[in-house]
C-alpha cells in the first residue's frame, strides 16, 4: 500500500458496497478507527477500508480466492514471516495464525488448520510493534452498531 492513500481519492475510484460501515478499536492501544466496505472488480467479497479522518490505515480482503495457496507455497513467495500473531476468528483464539510482514505492509490470516487464508490485510509498511499496537484486530476492539 502506498505511504499516502487518501479516502477521498479512494472514493473517486470505488463505490461503497451497501451498508458496510462502522467503527472499532484497533491494536493493543485500542485506537478508534472507522471502516467502510467497497466492492472491487475481481475480488469476490467486499473489502473493508479502515481510516481515521481521511487517512486510510489498512485494507482488509476476506476469503480472497487469489490467495488460496498452502502455507508452504505462500512462504516460498513471501519468505518466512518475520512476525506471527494471534487473532480471534469470531470468539475463538487462533494462536500464531497471522503471518505479519511489516516491512511489506502485509498480514496473512489463516484458519485453525492452515487450510485456508481467511483474510489479507494491506497497510503502510511499518514495524512489527507499530502493526500490533495500532492496526491488528483485537477482540476488545469489536463493537456493535447501536440501533
Amino acid at each position: 500500500m502506498p505511504k499516502s492513500l487518501n479516502l477521498s481519492c479512494w472514493k473517486e475510484i470505488f463505490a461503497p458496497a451497501g451498508e458496510g460501515f462502522g467503527s472499532a478499536l484497533l491494536g493493543e492501544k485500542l485506537e478508534e478507527a472507522s471502516f467502510e466496505q467497497y466492492k472491487i472488480d475481481g475480488i469476490e467479497q467486499p473489502v473493508k477500508v479502515w481510516f481515521r479522518d481521511q487517512d486510510i490505515l489498512k485494507i482488509d480482503i476476506f476469503y480472497p480466492t487469489e490467495w488460496q495457496l498452502s502455507p508452504s507455497a505462500l512462504q516460498s513467495v513471501y519468505g518466512k514471516a518475520p512476525a506471527v500473531a494471534d487473532y480471534y476468528q469470531f470468539t475463538s483464539l487462533l494462536k500464531d495464525k497471522v503471518w505479519v510482514y511489516p516491512s511489506k505492509g502485509l498480514a496473512i490470516f489463516f484458519n485453525a488448520d492452515d487450510s485456508r487464508v481467511t483474510q489479507v490485510s494491506l497497510f503502510k509498511p511499518n514495524s512489527r510493534k507499530e502493526y500490533l499496537q495500532t492496526l491488528h484486530p483485537v477482540l476488545e476492539g469489536r463493537r456493535f452498531r447501536k440501533p
